[in-house]
């Protein structure tokens, strides 16, 4: 979600994976020694994220994300029903620090209903998927693209970007964390 939302790629890791030596740990055809797995990115615009996998947690399963600014948050819902969340701090125009160093100002925290969307798409794609709804969306856009004759929102340079960066995560955290570089594979010429 860090590449669609920002525009800056993912161009440095530094992982950490965890797993106990659980059976299918050390069956399955991938070789992942792996449960759970969180990553330390910086971004081309020298920014950092963290991504964490974890498929032996006690949570409800979701992808989902927080997103966090000097001046505006959203945090993504859980399954556990927390809405979808923003969280803002007004600054009346210039940034005022309090004794402890951090930003003064009123803050806000609304919930945030975001709208399906699915009135965009053709009736008979009207359906819930996974990953957010996202697969009718992304099928949608791709066939739009090629009646369209342009480029996809998604071309092989975007999903190179999505993955790749998962890819090199992995081989940190078998490598016991070192910092390891992401190719950056260019974008579509417009």
């Amino acid at each position: 979600m860090i590449i669609p939302v920002t525009g800056e790629r993912l161009v440095e890791v530094q992982a950490s994976g965890w797993g106990d030596g659980h059976e299918v740990l050390q069956t399955n055809e991938y070789e992942n020694p792996f449960w759970n797995t969180t990553a330390f990115f910086k971004t081309s615009g020298g920014h950092s994220c963290r991504i964490s996998v974890f498929w032996h947690v006690a949570a409800g399963g979701t992808e989902r994300a927080q997103f966090y600014g000097d001046r505006l948050s959203y945090i993504m819902a859980r399954p556990e029903k927390s809405p979808n969340t923003v969280i803002q701090i007004s600054k009346d125009g210039k940034t005022v620090i309090d004794a402890n160093g951090y930003p003064e100002g009123k803050v806000s925290i609304e919930p945030h209903a975001l709208p399906n969307y699915f009135e965009r798409l053709p009736e008979p794609m009207r359906v819930k998927t996974g990953h957010g709804n996202s697969h009718t969306f992304l099928t949608h856009e791709f066939v739009r693209s090629i009646v369209e004759d342009r480029t996809p929102a998604v071309d092989v340079y975007e999903a190179i970007a999505y993955t790749l960066p998962g890819i090199v995560a992995h081989q940190s955290a078998l490598r016991d964390g070192e910092v390891l570089k992401i190719k950056d594979y260019g974008k579509a010429s417009s």
